[in-house]
């Protein structure tokens, strides 16, 4: 890990700090692999239990719990099992907003390999404004799809 420290008033220098430099390879070559293998056990498991069904057991949203609305991701474990069975229009149903956002997050998980694979750092950096425009597309998803009437809204 890079730390920041400042090195007087010419500016600042890179401290490294943690663990060798054999255990920092590997760490850093390994680690896009990790979240791969977590979506493939979810998706071996989604394969065989469907989301749909209340005695299967899945995790609850804890926003739906709580306020008895959909939250952004709500419909997101169903929408896979339906691709998971090619069931396109189904997943469409169950969370439009993920469904968009799966070519992003697979190109971004593809780059972070790349980079990790040549041993380069790998940053999102999506700024101030960014960050406003994620937050907002969450936020009015949330609200469209809590509206009395959307036909999108998951298991329904």
């Amino acid at each position: 890990m890079l730390i920041r420290v400042p090195d007087g008033p010419a500016g600042k220098r890179d401290v490294r700090v943690g663990a060798s430099r054999t255990s920092r390879w590997t760490t850093s070559r390994l680690a896009p692999f990790g979240p791969v293998l977590l979506a493939l056990a979810g998706c071996a498991y989604l394969a065989g239990h469907n989301p749909n069904d209340p005695a299967e057991p899945m995790p609850v949203c804890p926003t739906k719990l709580l306020t008895g609305l959909d939250c952004p991701a709500c419909g997101s474990l169903r929408m896979v099992y339906a691709l998971l069975h090619g069931r396109w229009s189904a997943a469409v149903h169950d969370n439009v907003a993920m469904l968009a956002c799966a070519p992003l997050i697979g190109l971004l998980w593809l780059r972070w390999t790349l980079a990790a694979v040549r041993g380069r750092p790998f940053q999102v950096r999506i700024g101030r404004r960014g960050a406003i425009a994620v937050l907002t597309l969450a936020v009015t998803w949330m609200v469209v799809r809590n509206l009395p009437g959307f036909p999108l809204r998951p298991g329904g």
